[in-house]
This record gives structure tokens, C-alpha cells and sequence, in this order.
């Protein structure tokens, strides 16, 4: 869904972004690494439980709305 550099920014923008952001691996990673690392934190931190969480994710791309859903209900 993102370039390296805009989940980077996403994830800095969501509450506790500060916080998040400085748990994500540096800039010398893949982005298949970073989008890893970034769904292990958003998950430990309880951020994908949030409602607000997927309504920004949503706005950010809305052109995968479908898929976000999708994967919020746990399908692939």
C-alpha cells in the first residue's frame, strides 16, 4: 500500500505515532522488512484494534478500501 517513506509518515501521524515510528527499523531495511516490522509493532501496541486506526488507513488509500476490509476481517 505504501512506499517505504510514506508508511514511515503514516504510521508517525497515528496517535503515539512518535512512539511507534521510533520502533520501526532503520532506513538501510527492504520495504517488504519495514512493512513486516511495521504491522509486528502496530499489532503489539494494540493499534490495529483501533477503529480509528482502519478509518485512516482507509483514507490514505482509498482505492484498496476493499482490501483494507479484507484484511480487517481477517481474510487475505
Amino acid at each position: 500500500l505504501f512506499e517505504a517513506d510514506e508508511l514511515r509518515r503514516f504510521v508517525a501521524y497515528l496517535p503515539g505515532g512518535s512512539a511507534l515510528a521510533a520502533e520501526l527499523p532503520g532506513g538501510g531495511v527492504s520495504k517488504a522488512e519495514l512493512t513486516w516490522q511495521a504491522a509486528d509493532v502496530l499489532r503489539r501496541h494494540g493499534v490495529t484494534r483501533l477503529p480509528e486506526f482502519w478509518a485512516s488507513l482507509e483514507r490514505a488509500r482509498p482505492q484498496r478500501v476493499a482490501d483494507i476490509r479484507r484484511v480487517r476481517a481477517g481474510g487475505r
